[in-house]
């Protein structure tokens, strides 16, 4: 296991001023960053937030 270096990002903020957000275009570029969560992924949680969001507007996405 790799240590983590002692700068890295302690808020979301930070994170992203960071990281390079452009287009995953290659497959080289996808892999380079894909984790497959699929072990620990929740489906009801999933299911769960799809469906709040499928009653919702467009409108009504803004955060409260």
């Amino acid at each position: 296991m790799s240590s983590l270096p002692p700068n890295r990002a302690n808020t979301l903020k930070a994170a992203f001023r960071v990281c390079d957000v452009a287009p995953l275009v290659t497959n080289r570029d996808i892999e380079r960053y894909y984790v497959d969560l699929s072990k620990v992924r929740n489906t009801e949680a999933i299911n769960t937030v799809k469906k709040r969001l499928d009653f919702l507007e467009p409108a009504e996405f803004m955060c409260k």
